[in-house]
């Protein structure tokens, strides 16, 4: 195209907007103003290849190294870590004794050595460079790289990069860290009743307590070691502390995927297919949840959805919030069934609850609760529950042995029950509202310092809401693991069933690994000396020993806290069973 293209007074609009319609231009070209060409952006580098030396000295043989060769080389170098890069100069640095001497300064010669620089070929064969040669090729203006790299250490040895790794000056003394951590910590953050497989620990602190209010607190505390509210806030969340919201986990594949860079031409990488499976698993599930939404209840067939409520904690002082931020309290539980699409009159939600003083939160508390929860909807001969992904709760052989045992017994008229399995990280149900309810209810109730007080609340919290509260008959020797059958077959890991199904008057596992799979695989998954006892419908025996809470957690409560509760109430909190040593389930995922 001529010169004359370019000027402004040439260019036809109608011209113009036809090639920009009929062109397509990836995301690593850049228009120009004329529209006529494009131009490919060049990724910025800090340290490109400078060009050859032009030396013509005849020991150097840097002309012999051709210029994509050096590009190679520079690009490799600065891919490297940074003790690398200074393992690499020193090994194509050679030092020899200087052989004419000119200066002397003070009786001691100035350099002691003579460095000879060398670059390797393409086959890998080292070539005498010049030091202009060497340096442009790795892309360095200054030589005090190469000086770092040749320092002598203790042992000849290397020195780590030191890099980032000083404090700051105006960094926070270590002794007030120490002291502003501790205050936190007094406040006894407790973990979450279940856990995504692949995410990281984290604490909760009630909804009742703020951020402003224990850095208020921490002020009146230390008036001397004052601390800004942004440096006390930063704290808390460095500790991975939060506050019990519910729905806020996000899904970390799916944050992975948006955080994740590629090409137009790219779009066949492992990330994009991964996060492509996932996208449909977790949409094939909701529109299974949506089909038996809008299927309705009936009679004989529900559909339910289960899960452990997050954070519930006892007592809960609302007229002494200072003086009961920092006691250690009882942790409850609270394992709620809610029919999709809403309670009726006819089928109600149903909390299960009980305290870390009867059991704890394992794979058998859990299986005693849904035979709790299977009592209260009798008549009804088939359940389905939409469950999310905890492992330690809702998938495990330990759980489905007790309800091949319960679906076979006289204690419940079942004659099928279906389990269905959410993608980790999309799993908002009917359960959550439940939940999101009770909490509005506790934080606008007044003292609640039992289980029945919350009890209370939780059945006031919304329409058509049954609470059951567990005593430590109500639950059952299921054994801590399961020892699974010999002759069972089945190729499928546990983590990748979607549908979990038992019947009446059978022994076997019936799954499905999709959501739209037709039929349903099988197979005996119960030790032939259980098999007889599981079709008979035998129940394991009934447990007679509570777990009893750690006796220095009981007696911090009832010293601190007994002069600020009601006498009635005194009588639960002193028959709470003990045990000198037992775990405190506030820090402990379980037992």
């Amino acid at each position: 195209m001529g010169e004359s293209s370019c000027r402004k007074e040439t260019i036809d609009p109608f011209t113009c907007l036809q090639a920009e319609s009929q062109q397509s231009y990836s995301s690593d070209e850049k228009r120009c103003p004329n529209l006529d060409k494009v131009v490919k952006k060049q990724p910025k580098q800090h340290h490109p290849f400078l060009g050859p030396c032009n030396c013509c000295t005849k020991i150097y043989q840097g002309d012999l190294l051709s210029t994509d060769h050096c590009e190679e080389l520079n690009a490799k170098f600065w891919h490297m870590s940074y003790n690398k890069r200074k393992f690499w100069i020193r090994g194509r640095i050679r030092l020899h004794p200087v052989t004419r001497r000119k200066n002397l300064t003070k009786e001691k010669y100035i350099r002691m050595h003579t460095k000879c620089y060398s670059l390797p070929d393409e086959n890998m064969i080292d070539l005498t460079v010049c030091k202009v040669m060497f340096m442009n090729t790795l892309g360095l203006v200054s030589d005090s790289a190469i000086t770092v790299a040749m320092r002598k250490t203790k042992k000849d040895l290397l020195e780590d990069d030191k890099r980032g790794k000083h404090p700051p000056n105006h960094a926070m003394p270590l002794s007030k860290l120490k002291m502003l951590r501790k205050h936190i910590l007094s406040f006894n953050p407790c973990v979450s009743h279940y856990r995504r497989e692949h995410a990281p620990k984290r604490f909760y602190l009630p909804r009742t307590l703020t951020i402003k209010s224990m850095h208020l607190d921490f002020l009146e505390q230390h008036p001397d070691n004052g601390v800004h509210y942004t440096t006390y806030q930063q704290q808390v969340k460095k500790m991975n502390i939060g506050f019990a919201n519910l729905g806020s986990d996000e899904c970390l594949d799916c944050l992975q995927y948006t955080k994740h860079q590629h090409a137009k031409s790219q779009r066949n990488c492992f990330i994009c297919q991964d996060h492509k499976n996932h996208t449909n698993l977790y949409r094939q599930a909701r529109i299974c949840y949506e089909t038996d939404r809008k299927n309705g209840q009936s009679n004989t067939k529900i559909h339910l959805t289960a899960d452990l409520q997050k954070v519930l904690m006892l007592p809960i002082l609302k007229n002494y919030k200072k003086a009961s931020a920092t006691v250690k309290r009882l942790v409850c539980f609270n394992e709620t069934f809610a029919p999709v699409g809403g309670p009726s009159s006819e089928i109600s939600n149903v909390c299960i609850l009980w305290h870390e003083g009867i059991a704890g939160r394992g794979a058998r508390e859990v299986a005693s609760a849904f035979i709790a929860a299977f009592k209260i909807y009798q008549g009804i001969e088939d359940i389905t529950i939409w469950l999310d992904n905890c492992s330690s709760q809702n998938k495990n052989w330990i759980l489905y042995r007790a309800l091949v045992h319960v679906i076979n017994s006289s204690l419940v008229d079942l004659q099928k029950l279906t389990l269905k399995y959410f993608i980790p990280g999309h799993t908002f149900m009917a359960a959550d509202s439940v939940h999101a309810a009770i909490e509005r209810k506790i934080r606008l109730s007044s003292n609640l310092e039992t289980i029945q007080d919350i009890g209370k609340a939780i059945s006031q919290s919304g329409r058509n809401t049954k609470v059951q509260t567990l005593n430590i008959e109500n639950f059952h020797h299921w054994g801590k693991k399961m020892i699974l059958s010999k002759t069972m077959d089945y190729k499928d890991p546990l983590r990748n069933f979607r549908v979990v199904q038992f019947v009446r008057g059978q022994s076997k596992i019936y799954w499905k690994t999709n959501f739209l799979d037709q039929k349903f695989q099988n197979s005996e998954f119960i030790p032939s000396h259980l098999m007889k006892k599981a079709r008979r419908g035998i129940v394991a025996q009934a447990c007679t020993t509570p777990r009893g809470i750690n006796l220095n957690k009981k007696e911090e409560i009832v010293k601190k806290l007994s002069l600020l509760m009601k006498k009635s109430s005194l009588e639960f909190w002193n028959n709470i069973p003990t045990k000198p040593y037992n775990a405190d389930l506030a820090f402990t995922d379980d037992d």
